[in-house]
């Protein structure tokens, strides 16, 4: 399963990248392919432009994993807001997404 990353990046060093990959590594430890904005999103592209080209990848991947701190980014919480909208796709902290691989629980 694609699990595309959701979380805090504006205002923070190098974009947040150490959070967004630590939580890349424990995803694919737990059995995930993990897929992180920065991988989509352009290091200079303006912030409209950014989010279209993430809520589009997200919406293409089988779930979305937040980050803590996601609550406090407002491109995460558009991100959040469109998976709820539309319920697709399952939405999940990156605990639970371990948790769900370890009980063999799938969205």
């Amino acid at each position: 399963m694609k699990i595309y990353i959701i979380g805090p990046v504006t205002g923070h060093e190098d974009r947040n990248l150490g959070a967004f990959r630590a939580a890349a590594c424990r995803l694919a430890e737990a059995g995930y392919e993990p897929v992180l904005p920065h991988s989509v999103v352009p290091e200079d592209a303006g912030w409209p432009r950014a989010l279209l080209a993430s809520v589009h990848r997200m919406l293409e991947c089988d779930g979305v994993a937040m980050l803590p701190g996601w609550e406090h980014s407002q491109g995460a919480c558009v991100e959040r807001g469109v998976c709820l909208d539309i319920g697709l796709p399952p939405i999940k902290t990156v605990e639970e997404w371990i948790e769900c691989s370890r009980s063999h629980v799938l969205p």
